[in-house]
């Protein structure tokens, strides 16, 4: 009854004080419906950071993600100059990882390949191999291992200029360039062929003896990204702790007036959608901002919605986030938006 009510004294509003345009179209006037309601959306949340394959380096305050390989590649090799290949192939599925790790355009300003090989051997191995990272193929340029040691090799773009991953190794290979296919997030790497063999010299090397060598893969990419890149997430205004059950009535369309303080190095933009009719998009970008300059934006949120259901209903719709990266953007514990919704401007009401 109460809802009737309220539809029945805006339409008595909207007629006593409607005019029309040159062209004969009705216009009503705007009105406002205090919302002031405020919410802090995490990155760990809002990102899905807290998937199992996201990690956090404590040392460079930054996310990554890691997978390893299903299974440990081991193969009995009698070493000699002549390369011998290890029977099998290393798979990495990337499946659990966040959309945060894989940008829909641009990139990631890292991404590696890690191998550790164990050499039991008492002399140092050369090893290669071939990679198919999604569709995209590539060899592994050749690698020395010491005699007797487990040693881990990461191999990233020729885009890389700094050593990211977290850890410490000096013993980053640089890959041709298809590797850029790591930088992407690819949801499958498979590792091959890989081969064997004693270092080459001008004399004739004798016969080594034979050894069992084993290789381990993983992925392992920090969330830092390239100016430009872009992340698409589906999300609701739930998962955005907004509520608009205040306006518990239909409105063809209207906007919600928020004031949203950034501290993520992105841009972002929001979009509205639902098979029933609700259609909307932000009037302008939430401006990126960071841990140590938050930013705030006010913004508009602009709603077409034709299915008759009260506007509370578009806590229901899907809720498009596109993050565009700015330059040095990674992600870090503590990065937020802090949305307060100050109110809703009926802009039509039937």
């Amino acid at each position: 009854m109460k809802r009737f009510l309220i539809l029945a004294g805006l339409a008595v509003l909207a007629s006593a004080v409607s005019s029309c345009d040159e062209n004969g179209n009705l216009i009503t006037p705007q009105m406002d419906v205090d919302i002031n309601s405020s919410s802090d959306v995490y990155a760990e949340d809002l990102l899905d950071l807290k998937s199992e394959a996201v990690a956090y380096d404590a040392p460079s305050n930054v996310y990554y993600v890691e997978t390893s390989a299903s299974s440990t590649l081991r193969g009995t090799v009698a070493l000699s100059s002549t390369p011998a290949t290890l029977s099998g192939a290393l798979e990495i599925n990337n499946a659990k990882l966040p959309e945060s790790a894989q940008p829909k355009d641009g990139s990631l300003a890292q991404g590696a390949l890690v191998l550790i090989l164990d050499n039991p051997a008492d002399e140092k191995v050369v090893a290669s191999g071939k990679v198919e990272a999604d569709d995209v193929k590539f060899n592994l340029p050749e690698f020395t291992v010491n005699s007797g040691s487990r040693e881990e090799f990461r191999f990233v773009s020729i885009n890389s200029s700094e050593k990211l991953i977290p850890g410490a190794t000096d013993n980053y290979v640089t890959l041709p360039e298809p590797g850029k296919a790591l930088d992407k997030g690819p949801s499958k790497i498979v590792v091959s062929d890989i081969v064997l063999s004693k270092p080459s010299t001008k004399a004739i090397a004798p016969a080594g003896g034979s050894y069992e060598f084993k290789v381990d893969a993983k992925y392992i990419a920090p969330l830092i990204y390239t100016a430009g890149a872009k992340i698409h997430l589906n999300r609701t205004f739930t998962d955005l702790k907004i509520s608009l059950d205040r306006v518990n009535y239909p409105c063809p369309e209207y906007d919600i007036i928020m004031d949203v303080e950034n501290t993520l190095p992105f841009d972002i933009n929001f979009t509205v959608s639902s098979a029933e009719g609700i259609d909307g998009t932000l009037k302008n970008v939430i401006k990126a901002g960071s841990l140590e300059n938050p930013v705030t934006t006010s913004v508009v949120l602009n709603v077409k919605d034709s299915s008759g259901k009260a506007v509370s209903n578009i806590n229901t719709a899907d809720l498009g986030v596109d993050l565009t990266a700015v330059e040095g953007a990674s992600l870090q514990k503590g990065q937020k938006l802090g949305l307060k919704v100050s109110k809703v401007t009926i802009i039509k009401v039937l």
